[in-house]
């Protein structure tokens, strides 16, 4: 069997299936779809003897029983007395052996009954000894006097345990082909099953795929994916010939794939290079109409390629290629002219045509053709069409085709202006999760001058609903308020009423609610007037959160509430799944956690019956589901949150899930999978807050738990530099979060190096904490999170030795309460267990007793989130030496490697050692939670009143 190159994915079931088959099974598949690798797990999971022989494609001069000449070949070295036994008892078994002479054995005259007897008895002989499983690949290459022997064996069976595999390739049994009809009788005896393994699921080519090659990006793995239909072999050739695009068709595929079609018949191969430039698919009639031959011909043709699988009939009037990639190697052979032929044959053919995809079609034909003026246009019709069906991913491709046409080519005439294109394309781009580059086009778009007053308008409107939800920092209220002036002309518009929307929601987001107010009293006149519902209703979400922030909650989630239900009753669902999503922020701005994550699935919930997933504010309520399942302890339901492939292609639900996916690994102690994903976002920081606070806080916090402190400081300061220079917000309120993480890692470490950094952060905190109370912005998460900075500071400053101060006990206990109202347990956890380290330190009567009890609620906490990093409660303790419980005693009472060193002279290399043998022995990562664990078990003598467990 060949090297297994990738990871064993996607059969286990069958794998299941085939340990526990007592009997027959002919396993059928395509080339390449996984055959040999589930024979190879098979042997090497089960406990039976397993026989091996392989059919080759020999042609007409195939040795007779060459698999089983292989397959007890192979016994004869493995087990040459056995063989030797079994060839005294069943002379004619050595005629399947090498060197063997029938007339010297006295079997000349044999007939193939007696071998098929000596074969049969010999397997029960081995099943005696133990169980046996017999494999036969590739059965379509088989000889006729293997099939013989097999239908005799599967004829008579076994009394012993006898288990048989064989395995063959469906897309090589045309309807001549010999193994056909005899498949079909065997399929009809007792105890013979078949298995059929189909391509694999999309996940599972995704798992083999970054298994082959780690750093694959998900766009490389959508390409695999399309290109392989699932074949797992296509897949790792697909990987091997281009390691940075994972382009072309390797040569030596490609010859495999053209083996069969150079066999066809002149006009099959005709009709198969005519459907190659069609793409993997054409329907009858247009085949018809583009190919040079007569009905009777091609009908013929189509006939012998469906026969030999290379073409499958789908539907009543269509055919398509079996493989993607065998579509690929038949248009590659072509050759340049013969291209263009086609290519113009085809848009011949379509230019009158008005189905639906055709103007899709026309486009990709004429640009092949050189036909550049056709395809433009076609792209553009296309597009409209694909925006009608609602497929904004499609539209936005078309679109851009177009302009890259117009780009390279300014001979060639526009449909339409190019303005209005270019905010086609903005807005089909926002439609499709990218307003990443959906503002980028519109931006480009309207640097160019001279611009007609309503194209100027639409893209202004894409421009401002693209920079909204990603934080854009450059300021549009210029760009919004000249196309009001250039609109006033025109009278009311709809135009107008949303962009007077846009300005209002734009002032919002940026505090300045008096402009709001006034421009969002603008749009809904307007609006009232037009008789335009949608923008009505947006303006109502935004003047309810400006209530909200006002400080009337109560009313805004009426407010809300009632829009969420009027978008419904008018069937506006973008109103409505944005009234929904508002809510769920009033509940995340009062510090209401788990009720703003309630309120998100909700709002995600609407946006998947209506077929909005994909809209901003659909996938803007899967990513904050996640991230506030992630922040109140619903782990598994952020697993499935995450697990969203519908949104692979759609950048800004993509990179804002693994976001909050980072944040999930470092919250379970997965510290090395946490940095793998930060580490990968880092590029995007400057494109999107959210990455650069979530992302951000995850490389930080994943850092400072690796103890690697002056990389996490200056990884702090890049996102505290890309705030100001990117968003202009030097004083953003995220500071506080990401000072905090920081801090406490340093309080942590206690390296009085860092004294100088750990005051830095905690006078930035200051900072931004007094301008968002003079705003009377400083929500009640940011004020917990001002405490976790005074918290790390007071630990920075006590060293984790000697007897804590009463007010780091104090500010501790605010700490655990805090995080404890705002529904957050993983933090609430974190204070407690710094909590406990100062309690078992201090001498305070009963302060002990009760770092027991913190420590332990901490621990059983951390355990069932599913913290991986904590050890679960034991009922026994780890074994540790007398030395290693001296070291932990020290490590409790937060001592470095180089204090431990000094108070028990030994050197700092042996002390980290035993530091690192005690975190491996309590089952946790880092010496902190070592500590909480000894505290919780009660590993630790209570001698010292300063000892982590006094009593």
């Amino acid at each position: 069997m060949p090297v297994v190159v990738g990871p064993f994915v996607g059969r286990d079931r069958e794998l299941r299936e085939l340990l526990s088959a007592p009997g027959i099974t002919l396993l059928g598949g395509d080339a390449g779809v996984g055959k040999t690798r589930l024979l190879r797990e098979l042997a090497a999971a089960t406990t039976d003897r397993v026989l091996i022989g392989h059919c080759l494609d020999l042609g007409e001069s195939s040795a007779p029983y060459l698999p089983w000449s292989e397959m007890w070949g192979r016994l004869a070295q493995a087990a040459p007395d056995l063989v030797g036994e079994l060839v005294a008892r069943r002379p004619l078994l050595g005629s399947l052996l090498p060197g063997y002479d029938a007339a010297a054995a006295g079997q000349a005259d044999a007939g193939p009954g007696v071998l098929y007897d000596a074969v049969h008895a010999s397997l029960e002989t081995l099943a005696a000894q133990g169980p046996i499983t017999v494999m036969v690949e590739d059965l379509h290459w088989a000889d006729r006097s293997t099939r013989d022997l097999l239908t005799v064996l599967f004829t008579r069976q076994f009394e012993g345990p006898v288990r048989f595999v064989a395995s063959y390739r469906a897309d090589d049994l045309h309807r001549r082909h010999p193994l056909r009809r005899i498949l079909g009788e065997w399929g009809r005896l007792p105890g013979v099953e078949r298995m059929i393994l189909e391509p694999l699921r999309d996940d599972d080519i995704h798992h083999l795929a970054t298994g082959l090659r780690p750093a694959i990006t998900t766009e490389q793995v959508d390409m695999v994916l399309e290109r392989s239909g699932g074949n797992p072999f296509f897949v790792e050739e697909l990987l091997a010939v281009d390691r940075a695009n994972c382009t072309g068709v390797p040569e030596d595929l490609a010859d495999l794939l053209l083996v069969r079609v150079d066999a066809l018949s002149d006009d099959a191969r005709t009709v198969v290079r005519a459907v190659s430039a069609a793409g993997r698919s054409v329907t009858h009639a247009r085949l018809a109409t583009v190919v040079p031959l007569s009905q009777t011909a091609l009908e013929e043709a189509l006939a012998a390629l469906v026969d030999h699988n290379l073409l499958e009939a789908r539907g009543t009037d269509s055919y398509t290629f079996r493989h993607a990639l065998l579509a690929e190697a038949v248009y590659d052979d072509l050759l340049p002219g013969e291209r263009v032929r086609w290519h113009a044959a085809y848009v011949e053919a379509l230019s009158s045509s008005s189905e639906l995809g055709a103007a899709a079609d026309l486009a990709h034909h004429a640009q092949a053709a050189g036909q550049l003026d056709i395809a433009a246009a076609a792209a553009v019709r296309a597009g409209d069409e694909a925006m009608r069906a609602v497929g904004p991913a499609d539209a936005a491709r078309l679109y851009e085709d177009a302009l890259s046409i117009f780009a390279r080519h300014p001979d060639v005439a526009p449909p339409v202006p190019l303005a209005q294109i270019a905010a086609r394309t903005s807005t089909a781009l926002l439609a499709a999760g990218d307003p990443y580059r959906a503002a980028q086009t519109a931006r480009e778009a309207l640097a160019v001058p001279g611009l007609a007053a309503h194209d100027y308008a639409d893209l202004v409107i894409g421009l401002v609903s693209a920079a909204i939800p990603t934080g854009d920092p450059l300021d549009p209220t210029v760009e919004l308020r000249h196309a009001i002036r250039l609109l006033e002309p025109e009278g009311p518009t709809a135009r107008a009423a949303q962009l007077h929307a846009l300005l209002g929601r734009w002032c919002f987001f940026v505090d300045d609610f008096d402009t709001a107010l006034v421009e969002l009293t603008a749009a809904r006149r307007l609006a009232q007037e037009l008789e335009l519902p949608a923008v009505l209703l947006d303006v109502d979400t935004t003047s309810a959160r400006i209530v909200d922030l006002h400080g009337e909650s109560a009313a805004a989630l009426g407010q809300l509430q009632d829009v969420a239900e009027s978008a419904r009753r008018a069937a506006e669902p973008d109103p409505e799944v944005r009234a929904l999503h508002q809510v769920a922020r009033v509940y995340t701005r009062q510090g209401r956690h788990r009720k703003a994550q309630q309120a998100f699935e909700v709002a995600l919930q609407r946006s998947i019956e209506t077929r909005h997933e994909l809209a901003l504010f659909g996938m803007d309520a899967r990513v904050a589901s996640a991230y506030w399942a992630v922040q109140t302890g619903d782990w598994a339901r952020a697993e499935q949150l995450l697990a969203a492939p519908q949104l692979r292609k759609a950048p800004y639900a993509t990179y804002q899930l693994r976001a909050v996916a980072a944040t999930l690994a470092m919250a379970r102690g997965e510290h090395e999978r946490a940095l793998q994903i930060a580490l990968e976002l880092r590029p995007q920081w400057s494109k999107d807050v959210f990455l650069a606070v979530h992302a951000g806080s995850a490389l930080i916090d994943v850092l400072g738990a690796l103890a690697r402190p002056d990389e996490m400081l200056r990884s702090l300061d890049e996102v505290n530099e890309i705030f100001r220079a990117t968003w202009n917000a030097p004083l953003i309120d995220a500071r506080i979060r990401l000072s905090g993480i920081a801090i406490g890692h340093l309080a942590t470490a206690t390296d009085q190096e860092y004294a100088a950094d750990v005051a830095r952060l905690a006078d930035a905190t200051d900072e931004v904490a007094a301008r968002s109370k003079a705003l009377d912005d400083l929500g009640p998460e940011s004020v917990a999170w001002v405490t976790r900075v005074q918290a790390g500071v007071a630990r920075f400053a006590w060293g984790g030795t000697g007897e804590p101060p009463a007010e780091l006990i104090t500010v501790l206990r605010t700490d655990v309460r805090q995080f404890d109202e705002l529904e957050i347990p993983l933090e609430a956890a974190r204070a407690r267990t710094h909590l406990a380290r100062a309690l078992g330190a201090s001498s305070e009567p009963g302060a002990a007793k009760e770092a027991r009890v913190v420590a332990s609620d901490a621990q059983r906490a951390m355990h069932d989130l599913g913290v991986r990093a904590v050890a679960a409660p034991v009922e026994s303790h780890p074994t540790l030496t007398a030395r290693e419980r001296e070291v932990l005693q020290l490590v409790a009472q937060g001592r470095t490697n180089g204090q431990i060193a000094r108070e028990l002279f030994i050197s700092v290399k042996t002390a980290s050692v035993h530091v690192s043998n005690i975190v491996a022995k309590l089952g946790v990562t880092n010496r902190t939670e070592a500590a909480m664990a000894a505290s919780a078990q009660g590993l630790l003598p209570a001698a010292a009143p300063t000892d982590a467990t006094a009593p």
